[in-house]
């Protein structure tokens, strides 16, 4: 553990100091398509072990997060996406195997649990750690404002044909886009407990981002704009039960998702034209809730969905209205309904992990809320910043990613450590 002497900035490395240092890589992650975060939030977790992060103490969060963790591994057996045993082979034969993709989502698990133990042990305020951290998110700004009109040049050289650019290079992209999403609320907070001249430049960067997260056509990001500040809101207009009443309905929502469907079949009632990305999802959702009543206690194991062959051209009055919006037939026809997973994490936990994993993750959540310090308790940097990256992340849970894209919540974590080391440089 290193900490600093009033008055005296420390001269051996601190925890904050090799966060600032990983944390240089993570423009180009993202720009790579994020799925390095993972491999980043462990490498953090093994810089951190040099200041002897302690056990965490017991609790109610951390038995329902075990237990969550440990039902979403169990959900592995019974999975269809399990291609054959757990264990195979042998060591003597040299085939020895193991199939456990659970194995991914325990290691961010405890790489996240280490490296936010060490922050808390390393007490030291590192200012220059902050600055780079707030330039390097920065850089990230910069580099997605200039990606509109270098976008077709650039997936142009990236990949060998358009095809793969349009397919391939544009997930990245919108992935990319996704990351800052979740990065801009550090920038928001930074800017605005700093000066004037800084709270413009971060108020002119949001709205540029927004903008370009339009011209992406990343709804995700535009989503999660909307859902920063409308957190900030209700944390800031409740100082006391801010976070409480956030994650509180976060929990109902989880335990409500299998309603999405319904809420789908509703909303197509109405004949309002949105984007096919997202119209589509409406489908998936009507599908999905109704696969949870096929096996609603146990769910049909981790990463079912993706074992899911139906088409479209099972539902021609789908296919009918993707076509008279523009899509083309054929491609169509052989598009899945559900595209590998629903693209929500609450259902998706419902129809891979059952009513058990639902209230695990419902508990877990609740837990977690209660557990975090009263909003009129911190600092109002670290405030705005908790409540923006809870509003962004949230976004990208109800209709981006799966629920167990380790990249996902290893970028949540990395930024969290970030808000801690840039607050801290605020108070030194």
């Amino acid at each position: 553990m290193t900490t600093e002497a009033p008055g005296r900035p420390s001269r051996s490395p601190s925890f904050p100091s090799f966060l600032a240092g990983l944390m240089v890589l993570w423009p180009l992650l993202a720009i790579l398509g994020t799925q390095g975060f993972a491999p980043l939030i462990v490498l953090v977790a093994f810089a951190g072990l040099a200041f002897r992060p302690q056990l965490p103490k017991p609790s109610i969060l951390l038995a329902l997060f075990i237990a969550l963790i440990a039902w979403v591994s169990v959900s592995f057996v019974w999975s269809p996406a399990r291609d054959g045993p757990i264990l195979s082979g042998s060591l003597a034969a040299q085939d020895f195997a193991v199939e456990f993709s659970p194995a991914r989502l325990i290691a961010v698990a405890i790489a996240s649990m280490v490296a936010i133990s060490a922050v808390k042990v390393s007490t030291a305020r590192t200012r220059l750690s902050a600055r780079v951290i707030i330039a390097i998110l920065t850089l990230h700004l910069g580099m997605i404002l200039i990606t509109p009109p270098l976008l077709e040049q650039g997936l142009g050289l990236m990949y060998d044909t358009p095809q793969e650019a349009m397919r391939d290079g544009m997930q990245n992209v919108l992935r990319y886009a996704n990351a800052l999403a979740l990065a801009l609320p550090v920038l928001l907070a930074v800017a605005w407990t700093s000066g004037s001249l800084w709270r413009i430049a971060g108020h002119v960067g949001v709205v540029g981002a927004t903008i370009v997260f339009a011209l992406l056509g990343s709804g995700a990001a535009l989503i999660g704009v909307i859902l920063m500040f409308f957190v900030i809101a209700i944390v800031m207009a409740l100082p006391r039960n801010g976070f409480r009443t956030v994650f509180t309905g976060l929990a109902g929502l989880v335990l409500a998702a299998p309603a999405l469907g319904w809420v789908a079949r509703a909303f197509d009632t109405l004949n309002i034209a949105i984007p096919l990305s997202f119209q589509s999802r409406l489908w998936a959702w009507q599908v999905v809730s109704d696969k949870v009543m096929e096996k609603p206690l146990l769910g049909h194991g981790l990463e079912a969905a993706s074992t899911w062959r139906e088409t479209y051209a099972l539902r021609p009055d789908w296919l009918a209205e993707a076509v008279a919006r523009g899509g083309q037939e054929a491609a169509w026809m052989r598009y899945p309904l559900v595209p590998s997973h629903p693209h929500n994490m609450p259902l998706e936990v419902w129809i891979e992990t059952g009513l058990v994993g639902a209230l695990l993750l419902a508990g877990t959540l609740l837990a977690f809320g209660w557990r975090l310090p009263r909003p009129g308790d911190m600092s109002l940097r670290l405030r705005i910043g908790t409540a923006g990256l809870i509003g962004s992340a949230l976004a990208i849970a109800l209709v981006s990613y799966s629920t167990w894209n380790e990249a996902f919540w290893a970028s949540i974590v990395l930024l969290a450590l970030t808000l801690v080391v840039v607050d801290r440089a605020q108070q030194a």
